[in-house]
């Protein structure tokens, strides 16, 4: 095909600017930061499943021998049946001494003697409830069947136990475990 001068540079706009609006919908984050975003294939109005948990959790006082625990919300929107499932940054499931100011886990500090715990009430499908120790990822709810996108908020609780042998946190430090949540189709 040839083209003159005149729509060589109508087809370079074009292109111009069908490829503007692609740069302006990129994101980019600093290391150890994270980006959120959607993005939808084919026709469908929205997303097919969908997560919202905390940001995070804090103002938790643990006691030693006591029955620690703190709730939190999680919201899924899903059409069809999914699979949640927690994990940890923590090889062991246990929470460990982090600097705050220095945002930084301390190194070779200590960790609490027990690895946390995450429980939810059970369901239709699995009567029991649901309870993962985070020293390895387990499932701590399932949905099954179409749900047509409508949103189900769920209470977890959070399971810490401590005991007279662990450190108390201080003014330099306290005590953190990352908790990574992920929400999978369950077909």
């Amino acid at each position: 095909m040839d083209l003159n001068s005149l729509e060589f540079i109508s087809a370079s706009m074009a292109l111009l600017f069908l490829a503007m609006p692609c740069n302006s919908m990129i994101q980019t984050a600093a290391p150890g930061q994270s980006v959120e975003d959607t993005l939808t294939l084919g026709e469908a109005d929205g997303p097919d499943i969908s997560l919202e948990v905390p940001a995070s959790v804090s103002d938790w006082v643990l006691v030693p021998f006591a029955d620690n625990q703190k709730q939190i919300t999680i919201r899924v929107e899903a059409n069809d049946g999914w699979t949640l499932a927690v994990s940890s940054n923590r090889p062991d499931g246990r929470m460990a001494q982090y600097d705050p100011v220095a945002k930084s886990y301390i190194p070779d500090g200590k960790s609490l003697s027990c690895p946390l715990k995450i429980s939810m009430p059970g369901c239709a499908g699995h009567p029991a409830a649901w309870e993962v120790d985070l020293s390895s990822p387990g499932t701590i709810q399932q949905m099954a069947g179409s749900r047509g996108g409508a949103p189900i908020v769920m209470i977890a609780t959070l399971h810490q136990s401590v005991t007279w042998e662990d450190e108390p946190s201080s003014d330099e430090f306290v005590y953190r475990i990352d908790l990574e949540f992920a929400v999978t189709p369950s077909g």
